[in-house]
């Protein structure tokens, strides 16, 4: 568990953004799911509602080393492209695989099996700019073990499933029921692309000189007098 904290001596200048400390053993980053800053999201929650009772060791996220060829060939290159685009398929099973083990188990994601998985999928993640991929066998155990049936929040709909009564299976169920009970009256508008304005180069170039010259973040300023260093509850 992290806290964000607001830096008053930022706000003006900096909005809609994490900043993390380049102090300590390792990076928070890292600590919360393996984050390397290459895209990755994250989410604070600014209420009173959710409570974190206990905090536990983040996992280790250890790196495979990366593999190496003395001569790259055309056999080698197809061979990595084929291992790549399995790969994405492969986390996608690790994942279920967790799902069901952190539903069924006791000790949900703090069991061995769990955290097993979650070491695999780290490296799944990572397998194509790595080379080290994981082989279905490795998966294999859990799936025989736990995945003989599928909480219904996974929506197996061709696998066996059961109604789970955990956190995820109960906050599906209350989800579902609401859009069931108003899929009647929720419509989905698709946005009209032929009214916009298209877009330029020249516009966004005159936008970044405006940003430049930082005209942008004082019209803000004027209109914004709510101080925070983050002000989103989904930040990138």
């Amino acid at each position: 568990m992290l806290t964000a904290v607001a830096n008053n001596k930022l706000a003006r200048c900096m909005r809609d953004v994490i900043v993390f400390p380049t102090t300590g053993n390792r990076p928070h980053s890292n600590e919360m799911a393996g984050s390397d800053l290459d895209g990755d999201q994250y989410w604070v929650y600014w209420g009173n509602e959710l409570k974190v009772t206990k905090c536990v060791e983040p996992l280790s996220y250890q790196g495979a080393e990366k593999a190496s060829a003395p001569m790259i060939n055309h056999e080698i290159i197809i061979q990595h492209i084929v291992e790549s685009f399995s790969a994405g398929i492969m986390t996608g099973v690790i994942a279920n695989a967790h799902s069901v083990v952190a539903d069924k188990h006791p000790e949900h994601s703090l069991a061995d099996d769990c955290k097993k998985l979650a070491e695999l999928f780290s490296l799944a993640v990572d397998s194509p700019k790595t080379g080290k991929f994981i082989d279905k066998a490795q998966i294999a155990p859990y799936r025989h073990k736990y995945c003989s049936a599928y909480p219904t929040f996974l929506r197996k709909y061709e696998q066996n499933s059961y109604e789970s009564s955990e956190i995820l299976g109960i906050l599906y169920r209350k989800a579902l029921d609401i859009w069931t009970k108003n899929a009647t009256t929720i419509q989905i508008k698709r946005p009209c692309f032929e009214t916009k304005t298209p877009v330029t180069l020249k516009d966004i170039d005159k936008e970044f000189e405006k940003w430049l010259k930082q005209d942008t973040w004082k019209e803000v300023s004027k209109t914004n007098d709510q101080p925070g260093l983050i002000n989103s509850s989904n930040t990138t």
